[in-house]
């Protein structure tokens, strides 16, 4: 491999770490929002699904074809389980 190929997959590699850190993240703080909501009981995930849901059928649809690509839907699932973050300082 030249030096330019090496330095693209090392770049590639530390993107997917990251991302990866990100999703961990976002699902530890999901998690202690329902630590400390023992009403909410898995919604935080089950919230995530209906956003892929909802998404998909739009597509599906021919709705949004501009804004709803794979990976705006895959943010937005990724990013559903913050919509309650609030209830952390509550």
């Amino acid at each position: 491999m030249n030096d330019m190929t090496e330095y693209v997959e090392n770049i590639k590699i530390q993107t997917e770490h990251i991302t990866q850190i990100q999703h961990n993240v976002i699902t530890t703080m999901a998690d202690i929002v329902e630590s400390r909501d023992e009403n909410t009981g898995g919604h935080i995930r089950r919230t995530a699904k209906y956003v892929e849901i909802i998404a998909n059928e739009l597509v599906q649809e021919g709705k949004y074809l501009d804004i709803l690509t794979p990976q705006y839907i895959s943010d937005m699932v990724v990013a559903a389980p913050l919509h309650d973050m609030g209830k952390i300082h509550v």
